[in-house]
């Protein structure tokens, strides 16, 4: 993020790190059509930032094999 003093990261970031998991589809709606998709997770983000979010983890939201 533009302004963050934090030091870079190492290998082991994520033993510390706030993981947020996110299943887009009803995550956020960032088109208007009832389902979520990732323009609203993208329109969330500052949001997830203020509540220390160091990463996202996304859900699969395609169809498995």
């Amino acid at each position: 993020m533009e302004g963050s003093s934090r030091e870079p990261a190492g290998p082991d970031w994520w033993r510390s790190a706030v993981i947020y998991q996110v299943y887009p589809r009803s995550f956020a709606d960032g088109n208007g059509d009832g389902t979520g998709d990732l323009a609203g997770v993208r329109a969330k983000l500052p949001y997830l930032a203020e509540l220390g979010v160091d990463a996202i983890w996304f859900t699969p939201w395609y169809l498995s094999p």
